[in-house]
């Protein structure tokens, strides 16, 4: 049962009363989930009379069943009965569901080709989107881009003939709530520790993850006299200026003067939350903050977020922003809005439109990033948007009318030194993408998270389906390299050795192979890629066009290989055993349990983070910290070379290039498995174990927290002993069978 205990209380609605309670049939993370429910009634009266008869069964918990339903309609409204006993299962549709049931994404047999665009933040993957779909950089700047992290929600474009379609799919009332809820409380703490009111302001306006902004929604908090007077101090030349961008005419957007007045007021009352719950945990443990040493400074701040996710006055405030958050929605002023028919909460937007210039302002308002609109916008609550029509650049116009899908999405790392796994949502989309884009930067090519989605794209076997396009390229320039060629071979030196350094880290010559595909046609040189490309930019676009004719050539069915690898299980064996070793040294030294130079602590309130996602199925990762991820790929390390080695080829003349398919088949189908499976243990079977991990607080918790989340990933990768122990020893059964299933599918042979 919740802290506070289970009482509902009437709130006014969009379109009536609403009744806010804790609901003990709905619970994440071993707590029950604050819940909205509509009552279908603008009657004051009447929607007291139902929050009356909420409170009765909220008191009766012989009524905290499904089976007690029957009892409770021979008593209660039927309205009551929907609000308490539908939808209690906490099942949310995913988004990508949500936008094909409004705008399906075509298919292989429709002729279409799929192509996902990966790049790190800021190295131009969404200005190259813009260029193949042929949006201005400055008059519709859709979609939209900047030098830090900007696309944080996936984006799928349709280039087809006809009108503009777009659907965009929302998050959920709960997951909303979430993000809001942490930010809340982000900032609280940070006022617990002493931090200005800009610093409080910061950690509510932005989430740590940097996927969710509510200053979109809220509007930026206005800077202090101190650095206002600082920027006064540049030049206009100096700061980059962007032209003014119209979301829709119609549109009437935010007093800023108003929008300052609101903040203001949530930040007082964030200070007083902090200031009571300050108060409240000096009493229990005896010591203020700031005279606390280190290690009791983190029990002081787990209790104060606990304190804080369980106040009154922190669910209150919550509760406001999401109503700020849903009656912006009320700006949309185009297209069909679909609400929850329970909660109200928006689910998806559709519009079809045959003026583009109307259209694409329209959407703006789901998708940019545009500071003098903050306020107004709605892109943090987007999960995804999908749009279709006559896309084309004027460089493209006298070709043929391309049938491509592009999919963008997240950038692979904030900084180029950030080194972490490709996050298994991406590997998911590797399956089902045709060409495969590494957007990188030819100033400062294959840093960390390039070399990562490398690596996870050679190991997992889509190495066929990789092509490199390396941005800036205009801007390469040194006395050492006089001619374009000596700036290709400048910049994809790089690559090579990335490429190089994959093989010796995995025993293998599958970054080899990519190599050859690469030097063979594979890379392309762009530049000058934010301004509308003409005479100056021929290179350019000749390199846009041929990348374009190997989308479109990239869903040619792949021929069944001849070659048939026979394979010794043993080593099979040795490839898991040293997969596991080294997957548990690197999360035993994130979690501080030993130590690895390479991998640093992490910090406490990101462990705990990552419980709380498991223990209420959210998500499985949290910004780096991504177990499923790296141990699937520390998993493909060591098996690419054992598929790429088996114990011998049928038949023994078997060509080189018909062995590396069928291996790089044999890759794409065992990753496929592996995934599912990992997710089903790390997440689906362990959800009671995080709940555990996420509820533990104060004086110890830290570690606690930390070995607890050990116990899971040894449950999950059990490493194989010299006297095998059954749990292991059925894993192993497990994992052989998965292997031989998807090498069967292309013939593969066995020993042992």
């Amino acid at each position: 049962m919740d802290k506070k205990g289970f009482t509902a209380k009437l709130s006014r609605g969009r379109n009536g009363w609403c009744a806010i309670f804790f609901h003990p049939l709905k619970t994440k993370g071993g707590k029950s989930v604050r819940v909205r429910r509509g009552l279908g009634t603008d009657d004051e009266q009447k929607a007291e009379n139902y929050i009356e008869q909420i409170n009765q069964l909220l008191s009766d918990k012989n009524m905290w069943t499904q089976s007690a339903r029957k009892i409770a309609e021979e008593k209660f409204d039927s309205i009551v009965i929907r609000a308490f006993f539908e939808n209690v299962t906490g099942l949310v549709i995913p988004p990508i569901k949500i936008r094909d049931g409004i705008l399906p994404l075509p298919t292989i047999e429709d002729g279409y080709s799929k192509v996902l665009l990966l790049g790190t933040t800021g190295a131009g993957k969404t200005t190259l989107l813009r260029q193949f779909i042929g949006t201005d950089p400055i008059k519709e700047r859709f979609p939209s881009v900047s030098t830090a992290k900007t696309t944080t929600f996936d984006t799928e474009v349709i280039l087809s003939e006809g009108q503009f379609e777009c659907a965009v799919s929302f998050l959920s009332r709960e997951q909303t709530r979430m993000y809001v809820e942490e930010c809340v409380i982000a900032s609280t703490l940070s006022a617990i520790e002493g931090q200005n009111d800009l610093q409080i302001a910061r950690n509510l306006l932005e989430h740590k993850e940097q996927r969710f902004r509510l200053s979109y929604v809220l509007g930026s908090y206005p800077l202090p006299k101190d650095l206002k007077e600082d920027e006064d101090n540049y030049d206009e030349d100096e700061l980059h200026e962007y032209e003014p961008e119209t979301i829709n005419e119609d549109s009437s957007i935010p007093d800023k003067r108003l929008l300052n007045d609101k903040l203001h007021e949530i930040i007082s009352v964030i200070k007083n939350i902090a200031e009571e719950i300050e108060a409240s945990v000096t009493q229990g443990l005896g010591d203020k903050y700031d005279s606390l040493q280190p290690v009791d400074k983190i029990a002081y701040l787990d209790l104060s977020e606990e304190n804080a996710q369980n106040s009154d006055k922190t669910q209150t405030l919550v509760d406001d922003i999401l109503n700020i958050i849903e009656n912006k929605f009320t700006l949309i002023d185009q297209g069909q809005l679909e609400r929850d028919t329970s909660d109200e909460w928006p689910v998806s937007w559709n519009f079809i439109c045959d003026d583009r210039a109307l259209f694409l302002k329209t959407i703006n308002r789901f998708s940019s990033n545009y500071a003098s609109y903050f306020g107004a916008l709605l892109a943090p609550v987007v999960s995804g948007m999908r749009v279709k029509g006559p896309f084309i650049p004027n460089w493209n116009k006298a070709e043929p009318f391309p049938k491509i899908v592009f999919l963008d999405g997240e950038g692979l790392g904030h900084t180029p030194s950030t080194a972490t796994n490709v996050s298994s949502s991406i590997i998911d989309k590797f399956d089902y993408s045709d060409t495969i884009v590494i957007v990188d930067n030819a100033q400062q090519p294959a840093q960390a998270a390039t070399a990562s989605a490398l690596r996870s794209l050679t190991t997992s076997g889509h190495a066929r389906k990789v092509v490199v396009a390396l941005t800036h390229f205009d801007q390469v320039s040194g006395p050492n390299l006089p001619t374009v060629h000596d700036k290709r071979e400048h910049v994809f030196g790089s690559i090579r050795n990335t490429l190089q350094a994959i093989d010796s880290q995995t025993i293998s010559n599958t970054g080899t192979q990519l190599l050859k595909m690469l030097e063979n046609g594979r890379t392309f040189f762009l530049g000058r890629l934010n301004e509308n490309l003409g005479e100056r930019s021929k290179g350019t676009i000749d390199q846009l066009k041929a990348m374009i004719k190997f989308f479109m050539a990239s869903i040619e069915k792949v021929p069944l290989s001849d070659a048939i690898p026979v394979y010794d299980m043993a080593n099979f064996v040795l490839c898991i055993h040293s997969a596991y070793s080294s997957f548990h040294q690197q999360w035993n030294s994130r979690l501080n349990l030993s130590v690895l130079d390479s991998i640093k602590p992490e910090h406490w309130s990101r462990v705990k983070a990552l419980s709380k996602r498991y223990a209420e199925q959210t998500a499985d990762e949290y910004d780096n910290l991504k177990p499923i991820a790296d141990l699937l790929q520390s998993m493909l390390d060591r098996l690419v070379s054992f598929i790429n080695n088996p114990r011998r080829w049928k038949p023994e003349n078997a060509s080189q290039e018909q062995k590396e398919l069928v291996a790089q088949q044999i890759s794409e189908r065992t990753t496929r498995k592996l995934l599912a499976l990992i997710r089903e243990r790390m997440a689906m079977q362990n959800t009671g174990n995080w709940k555990d991990a996420y509820q533990l607080s104060g004086r110890g918790s830290t570690i606690n927290r930390a070995r607890k989340v050990r116990t899971i990933y040894e449950s999950v990768a059990p490493v194989p002993q010299a006297i095998p122990e059954k749990e292991a020893s059925d894993f192993l059964d497990v994992l052989r069978s998965l292997f031989r299933e998807a090498a069967k599918e292309f013939r593969a042979e066995f020993i042992s």
